[in-house]
C-alpha cells in the first residue's frame, strides 16, 4: 500500500470494503464517496457504475473525479486511467504495439491520412496486432496551446495525444468490445493520489477535496504553543514520517494540501513548524 493512500485505504478496510478486485455498485459507491468527498451523487453514482459493469476499482487507479471551476459554478467529471483502458482491451485478448507506436505522426503521414500538416495540435499515431495477425492503428491530437495536467511531474501534448490514439486504435481492433464511452482518459502516473480542483485555464491545482479527519487534531487546536516559523519542505515531509505520518495522513488532518493551507487567510504566519507541532501524538497499538 503507497503512503499516499494508506489514510483512505486503512478507513475503507476498516469498513470491509475490498481494496482490490471486483467490488460491486454499493462498495464502489463507499469508495468513491470516501476519496472524493464532496463529488454530486450524480457522478458518484456514474463512477460507481461504471466500476461494476466495466470490473474497475477506484483505488486501482482505473477511475478518478476530477473538479474543474466554470463561470457557472463547479463542474465534475469522472475519467479513466490509461491502465485501465489497457486492462478492458486485454481481456479481449493479446495484442502488441507495433511500429515504435505509440509516437507522434510524421509529416507525410498527416498528409496521406488526413489530407494535410496539423500546426496547431500534435497528432499521435498507434498500432496493434492481435497474436492471430489481425491489425489496427488509431489516432489522436492534443491542442499545443491547451494545458496539459501534471506537466510539472512530464507529462505532455504528445503524451496526451498518444493516449487518444491508443484508445481510437483499441476501438478499430476490437469493435465488438464493450467499452465506456463517452469518458476521458489520463495517464494515471501524472494524477495526484487524493482529488484536486483544477483550474481549466491554468491548469493549477488549487485545493484538495479531502476533508479533515473528524477524530483527529487541527494543528490551529494542538495544545502545544507552535512555533510560528517557516522551515523546508524537505525537512518537514522527513519530520512528519518521523513521527509516523505519511503525506496523506497529514493532508487529512489538515483538510487540504499542506501548500493550500499554508495560502489560506487564516493561516498567515503560521509556517511548517506550526503544522509539525499541531500533529496529534500517535500511541503505541
Amino acid at each position: 500500500m503507497s503512503d499516499e493512500n494508506v489514510g483512505q485505504h486503512q478507513s475503507l478496510a476498516l469498513r470491509g470494503i475490498p481494496l482490490t478486485g471486483i467490488i460491486n455498485k454499493e462498495q464502489a459507491v463507499e469508495i468513491l464517496r470516501t476519496v472524493w468527498k464532496g463529488a454530486p451523487d450524480n457522478k458518484i453514482m456514474e463512477a460507481a457504475i461504471l466500476c461494476r459493469d466495466f470490473g474497475l476499482h477506484p483505488l486501482m487507479k482505473h477511475i478518478y473525479l476530477i473538479k474543474y471551476k466554470t463561470k457557472d459554478g463547479d463542474s465534475w467529471v469522472t475519467v479513466m486511467g490509461i491502465g485501465a483502458t489497457r486492462l478492458l482491451m486485454s481481456r479481449q485478448g493479446t495484442f502488441s504495439y507495433v511500429d515504435d507506436t505509440p509516437r507522434v505522426m510524421n509529416e507525410d503521414e498527416q498528409k496521406r491520412i488526413f489530407g494535410k500538416v496539423d500546426p496547431d495540435n500534435v497528432l499521435a499515431i498507434t498500432k496493434l496486432k492481435t497474436k492471430d495477425g489481425l491489425q489496427a492503428q488509431g489516432y489522436g491530437r492534443w491542442a499545443r496551446a491547451t494545458t496539459v495536467y501534471g506537466a510539472d511531474k512530464g507529462n505532455s501534448a504528445e503524451n496526451m495525444a498518444f493516449i487518444r490514439s491508443e484508445r481510437n486504435a483499441f476501438s478499430r481492433l476490437f469493435p465488438d468490445a464493450k467499452f465506456p464511452t463517452n469518458v476521458e482518459v489520463i495517464d494515471e502516473q501524472y494524477f495526484e493520489a487524493l482529488p484536486q480542483t483544477v483550474d481549466p485555464e491554468t491548469g493549477e491545482i488549487t485545493d484538495s477535496q479531502a476533508d479533515a479527519d473528524p477524530k483527529a487534531t487541527a494543528p490551529a487546536a494542538a495544545t502545544a504553543k507552535p512555533t510560528l516559523v517557516g522551515g523546508d519542505f524537505t525537512t518537514f515531509w522527513t519530520t512528519a514520517k518521523e513521527r509516523g505520518y505519511s503525506p496523506t495522513e497529514v493532508e487529512l488532518i489538515l483538510g487540504c494540501t499542506v501548500p493550500t493551507w499554508l495560502k489560506k487567510p487564516e493561516n498567515k504566519g503560521k509556517g511548517l513548524d506550526y503544522i509539525l507541532a499541531g500533529l496529534p501524538e500517535k500511541k503505541e497499538a
